[in-house]
């Protein structure tokens, strides 16, 4: 791995962002030990700031610290995965509720332009992209609702859901299922129908769930 530019961002936090991807991209699988003088070594940096970016990944789930044994990269279970979806489908229905009730047109042509960037990523297969313009979509309607205890809740398990939005894009079909329920939720949106926008939204969630823990059973290849 090259070694990593520190002249446009602090390094702890280029450092942070650089092993978080490395945990998303399964360079670091699950329950695998992060050795921080390998990772200062990859990234021709100090072990000082890989120290603090452990710190903060532990405080955002993606790994844990144990006392004379050293980080470790979080592996989720189903159970995981149930209580995370349960939330995202509660606040991120909420949101959408909220999101209908505020939409104005600049709002909903952000939306738009975020639905046509990822539906040209799911024609080209390229996955990154998916999640990036994924995470654009959602956060659009995320900060819409103007509820701001609700984007704290949300922000808290946002690196969690990262994960998951990162194995649920390469199972087979689901980017394209989710096209499809992101254009709906966007419809109910631009008809500023609250209950429908909540209904779709939700519906997104629980479909996503469904595919991620079949994929985590080992039910979908």
């Amino acid at each position: 791995m090259a070694e990593i530019r520190v002249e446009y961002k602090n390094l702890d936090t280029l450092v942070y962002e650089e092993i978080k991807s490395m945990i998303f991209q399964q360079k670091l699988p699950p329950n695998s030990k992060i050795v921080e003088e390998e990772i200062s070594k990859q990234l021709n940096v100090s072990r000082t700031p890989v120290r603090t970016a452990l710190t903060a990944l532990e405080k955002d789930g993606l790994v844990k610290i144990i006392p004379r044994k050293g980080a470790y990269v979080v592996s989720l279970e189903v159970d995981d995965i149930e209580e995370i979806y349960v939330l995202r489908e509660v606040l991120e229905g909420v949101a959408a509720r909220y999101s209908a009730k505020n939409a104005n047109s600049s709002f909903i042509k952000e939306l738009e332009k975020a639905l046509n960037n990822y539906r040209t990523a799911v024609e080209d297969k390229d996955y990154n992209s998916c999640i990036k313009y994924d995470e654009i979509f959602h956060n659009l309607i995320h900060h819409s609702s103007k509820n701001n205890r609700l984007i704290s809740h949300l922000e808290i398990i946002k690196n969690q859901i990262q994960l998951l939005k990162f194995r649920s894009s390469h199972i087979p079909g689901r980017p394209l299922k989710s096209l499809s329920e992101h254009i709906e939720i966007l419809n109910a949106i631009k008809e500023r129908d609250s209950e429908k926008s909540e209904l779709a939204m939700r519906t997104h969630i629980k479909n996503a769930k469904e595919d991620v823990l079949k994929f985590y059973r080992g039910e979908l290849k």
